[in-house]
C-alpha cells in the first residue's frame, strides 16, 4: 500500500509541477532569442567580426 502512495503521489507530483519545467524552458529560448538578435544587430551595424559572430550564435 505504501508503494502505491508513492507512486501516486509522486505522478500528482508531477502532474502539478510540469508546467514550472515547461516555463523555465520558455524563458532560457526567449534569453537566447534576445542574444541572437543582439548580436545580429553588432554584426548588420558592422561592430562585430563574421567570424565571431559565427562562434557566439554556435554557442
Amino acid at each position: 500500500m505504501i508503494d502505491l502512495f508513492k507512486i501516486t503521489l509522486s505522478e500528482a507530483w508531477y502532474d502539478q509541477t510540469n508546467y514550472l519545467q515547461d516555463d523555465r524552458k520558455q524563458l532560457q529560448i526567449n534569453e537566447l532569442e534576445e542574444k541572437l538578435s543582439y548580436i545580429k544587430e553588432l554584426l548588420f551595424s558592422r561592430q562585430l567580426e563574421p567570424a565571431d559572430f559565427r562562434d557566439m550564435k554556435t554557442e
